[in-house]
């Protein structure tokens, strides 16, 4: 039940930390975003802010605590500004923007869920899969990040160094360590549940783009039955 309710948290505060990010982008580049288009926004920033943080820690095998603090210290001060500076502006609400079409985004939305659930329930472990668990684990209170191979054992074996530039799981490590939920379920359950979502946002984004709004939906349903 606890670990229900930590992942539910999580799943919040992430969306939440997204759409502020999202947000303030949009306001800072005077761009019109709706709620959609922050949470992809958000994402993408979020995704790389994290990044450009952990790449001089990782190729200098700092430790998994600074990294933790660095990134907690960028959060807390962007969460503090994007809610100043959206208050200020009364930019804040959602704005949805699906108004018209309701049944057939209803569709889309309850097909995405099922996707999200089928793959959660039927991902199959393989050697990639249990390096990536591993690297994650291993990252968690580290005191030299990305120094051993995790899949060895040994702590001499040195990790190829081109994985010092794939920070992704160095990020997973992060999510597990502040919401205390094991990296395989964070890995396999609650990232499908954030990441499929914004896939199939990106495209709905797309084709608002390439078509008028009466085609959007019926294109959508369309590209996820694929």
């Amino acid at each position: 039940m606890i670990l229900i309710l930590k992942s539910v948290l999580f799943i919040f505060v992430f969306f939440m930390l997204m759409y502020l990010l999202g947000r303030l982008v949009a306001i800072l580049f005077s761009a019109h975003k709706n709620s959609g288009s922050s949470l992809l926004l958000g994402f993408i920033v979020l995704i790389f802010s994290s990044h450009i943080v952990a790449i001089p820690l990782v190729f200098t095998h700092n430790s998994f605590k600074i990294y933790v603090i660095s990134i907690l210290a960028f959060l807390l001060f962007i969460s503090i500004f994007s809610i100043i500076k959206l208050k200020s502006q009364n930019q804040l609400a959602l704005n949805i923007g699906i108004i018209k079409y309701r049944k057939y985004y209803l569709l889309c939305f309850t097909c995405i869920i099922f996707q999200v659930l089928w793959s959660s329930i039927t991902y199959k472990l393989d050697y990639d899969d249990s390096f990536y668990l591993s690297l994650i684990n291993q990252n968690i209170n580290s005191n030299s990040l990305y120094l051993s191979d995790p899949s060895t054992g040994n702590p001499h074996f040195s990790l190829q160094p081109y994985y010092s530039v794939q920070t992704w799981e160095l990020f997973l490590s992060l999510l597990s360590y502040l919401f205390r939920i094991p990296p395989a379920i964070m890995a396999h359950l609650l990232i499908p549940i954030i990441v499929i979502p914004l896939s199939y946002l990106s495209y709905y984004c797309l084709f608002k783009r390439l078509m008028p709004n009466k085609f959007v939906p019926v294109a959508l349903i369309f590209f996820i039955d694929l």
